[in-house]
C-alpha cells in the first residue's frame, strides 16, 4: 500500500478536520493519489474535514490515464464540509466546466480551492 493511503488510514479519528500531507523524495503515481482520495472520501467522520493539502513533487499518470480529472478528484466530492483543498503538485489538472459546477456542488462552504503549483505544463490533448 502506498505511503499516502497508509498514512490516512492510520489515522482513526473521527474528529479529524484537517489534512495536510507533504511529499518531498519521490513522485506520486496517479493510482496512488486517487487510492489517497478514495481513503479520504471513505474515512468515517468525512463530514468534520474541512481542509485537505497534498504537496508533491510530480504527479505521475500513465499513457492511459495522463491527467488528474474528476475520476480522481471524485471521492473528494464526499466531503461536504470543505473549505480548502490544496494540491500543490505538478502534473496535467482536467477541469471541466461541469467538474467545477461539481465541486460548487460538493464543497458549497469551499472558500480556497488550489489546484496545482502555478508552474505552466502543457499536455498533447
Amino acid at each position: 500500500m502506498h505511503i499516502l493511503t497508509t498514512v490516512i488510514r492510520a489515522v482513526r479519528s473521527p474528529y479529524l478536520h484537517t489534512i495536510q500531507i507533504e511529499v518531498n523524495n519521490f513522485d506520486v503515481a496517479l493510482l496512488d493519489l486517487k487510492d489517497a482520495f478514495h481513503a479520504i472520501g471513505s474515512r468515517p467522520g468525512k463530514r468534520r474535514i474541512k481542509s485537505v493539502t497534498l504537496k508533491a513533487m510530480e504527479v505521475k499518470g500513465t499513457d492511459a490515464d495522463p491527467v488528474i480529472g474528476e475520476e480522481i478528484l471524485e471521492p473528494l466530492y464526499a466531503l461536504p464540509n470543505l473549505t480548502d483543498l490544496n494540491l500543490d503538485m505538478s502534473g496535467p489538472f482536467a477541469v471541466t466546466d461541469d467538474m467545477l459546477q461539481t465541486m460548487a456542488l460538493s464543497w458549497p462552504k469551499i472558500m480556497s480551492l488550489e489546484l496545482g503549483n502555478g508552474l505552466w505544463n502543457s499536455h498533447p490533448g
